[in-house]
């Protein structure tokens, strides 16, 4: 309606434009390598058609994400642009924007992949320390290793000592 196209949210692909092209015209790298001033504008097409934004969605994991691909150009020349955003997005929120200048240069301009990798490797951790320590009272609580194999419930002999 009217009040989308006055006050377009944070999830419109002309917002997601916006806030990534601010973000590509402020890394130097791309400002060098490109010259300046640095304009955006859509992914050329076909003839005759307008220059628009390449916008597609995909699942990685348990997000949900969109994908937004258009164009930025100096005087030296032009690159390519690659925005992934969650799907459920703050003003501001990106999770990658990746510019691939020429010679198959790749900048990457925000990356917030690792930490996502990080915090997921973290809960992984802490559910494996958590399942440990579960296991480890449950054999405290029955007395004794019982039924676990005595490899499991003795420890290892030192490499060069006899074993029993």
């Amino acid at each position: 309606g009217i009040s989308g196209a006055l006050f377009p949210s944070a999830t419109s692909t002309q917002v997601i434009f916006s806030e990534a092209l601010e973000k590509v015209q402020q890394d130097p790298t791309i400002a060098y390598t490109l010259g300046t001033p640095l304009k955006g504008f859509g992914v050329a097409g076909t003839p005759g058609r307008r220059n628009a934004m390449d916008r597609w969605e995909v699942i990685e994991g348990e997000g949900e994400y969109s994908v937004v691909r258009f164009t930025v150009a100096g005087s030296q020349g032009a690159a390519l642009v690659q925005v992934q955003v969650p799907v459920q997005r703050k003003r501001g929120e990106f999770r990658y924007i990746i510019c691939e200048l020429p010679q198959r240069k790749l900048v990457h301009v925000l990356d917030n992949r690792p930490a996502e990798a990080e915090a997921a490797a973290a809960e992984a951790a802490e559910a494996v320390a958590v399942a440990a320590a579960a296991a480890q009272a449950a054999v405290a609580s029955s007395g004794s290793a019982g039924d676990m194999p005595a490899e499991l419930s003795s420890p290892p002999a030192a490499e060069g000592s006899p074993s029993m």
